[in-house]
């Protein structure tokens, strides 16, 4: 996933309301984007958590542990 700032997310908003045809207000828009921008920093913090508190004894085979477990959840 790509990191956007919140400059980039507004841009992408704004975007996103003009395909629809919607209009939001400025401060709308920021409060969305700010909140996105948040939302990304978050998840960013889980993956290298879920990947230095696993409890494999090397980075490399937590990972693929991870990755066989996101794997299998998708399947069912």
């Amino acid at each position: 996933m790509p990191k956007y700032t919140t400059t980039g997310y507004e841009k992408r908003i704004t975007a996103e309301l003009e395909t629809r045809g919607e209009h939001w207000s400025r401060s709308k828009i920021q409060r969305a984007a700010l909140k996105l921008c948040k939302e990304q920093a978050r998840m960013e913090c889980l993956d290298w958590e879920r990947i230095f508190v696993h409890s494999d004894p090397t980075p490399r085979e937590a990972i693929r542990n991870i990755e066989r477990e996101a794997s299998c959840k998708q399947q069912s």
